[in-house]
């Protein structure tokens, strides 16, 4: 589905009359392309250009990047070859008005989703890549306005990589989105699968109680972690700043011998 401001991009194999196919041809010498904009009150030609690639073995690309939303037709004439004339139809959507998620604002992949569900998702699954996509992002917003409640702020962007943070909000993440997409897979057809997404978002629960008290002992900024070793008493302090999620805590650790 396109939308505004995204490059929209046509495949096109150009060949002969025997089905070789045609290399090294060009627009517009060997291919006029032509791009219309209807925009509800009129047709005319659109402003955008449009670009002629050569991939190999006789494919192309076509692209533009579209400026505005509206009806844009492609007009493809071959000038050389077979001579073939033919059109691509684009509904295209103001920018913002389609919702597009990504598992890059989410905290976790959609192969930690799969690994919880042990299902595969794609453009044909129930849900699709896109959906669970959507379930991951979802989940992520709401773990982000609970841990900002708790005075914890951090984004999938800032999360450092191989953090203590990292690890725990990936699997509470995805744990969440993979109870969601049980849901949506077998709420209609098996109504007894629900029960393992009920054990998931009691999981999910479960790790966001713990991802909480991780984030009001660091955040809440105690300095002071007991050790659980005991016998004499000696205090050791680690002067390495703890950086993970953009904080530098010191921790003083209380061990006795």
């Amino acid at each position: 589905m396109p939308v505004a401001n995204t490059t929209v991009r046509q495949v096109w194999k150009m060949i002969d009359d025997t089905g070789a196919p045609l290399t090294g041809k060009a627009s517009p010498g060997d291919v006029a392309l032509l791009l219309k904009r209807d925009t509800g009150s009129g047709t005319g030609a659109a402003p955008e250009a449009v670009t002629w690639t050569e991939l190999g073995a006789g494919f192309y690309e076509i692209a533009f990047t579209p400026q505005a939303g509206g009806l844009y037709t492609l007009f493809l004439d071959e000038l050389v070859g077979l001579a073939r004339d033919w059109w691509f139809v684009y509904e295209v959507f103001a920018a913002g008005a389609v919702f597009l998620p990504a598992f890059s604002n989410a905290f976790c992949a959609e192969t930690d989703v799969e690994r919880w569900t042990q299902l595969t998702f794609d453009s044909g699954s129930k849900p699709t890549t896109n959906e669970v996509a959507a379930l991951a992002q979802a989940r992520a917003s709401e773990m982000r306005g609970i841990l900002v409640a708790q005075g914890w702020t951090i984004s999938p962007t800032s999360v450092a990589s191989g953090s203590i943070e990292q690890d725990m909000l990936r699997e509470a993440n995805a744990i969440a989105a993979a109870a969601d997409a049980y849901l949506i897979k077998f709420v209609d057809v098996e109504p007894g699968q629900t029960q393992k997404a009920e054990a998931l978002l009691n999981e999910y629960e479960r790790r966001l109680e713990k991802l909480i008290a991780y984030a009001e002992k660091i955040a809440g900024g105690a300095s002071f972690i007991r050790s659980p070793m005991t016998a004499g008493e000696v205090t050791l302090k680690d002067e390495l700043s703890v950086t993970d999620a953009g904080l530098a805590v010191g921790i003083t650790m209380d061990q006795d011998f």
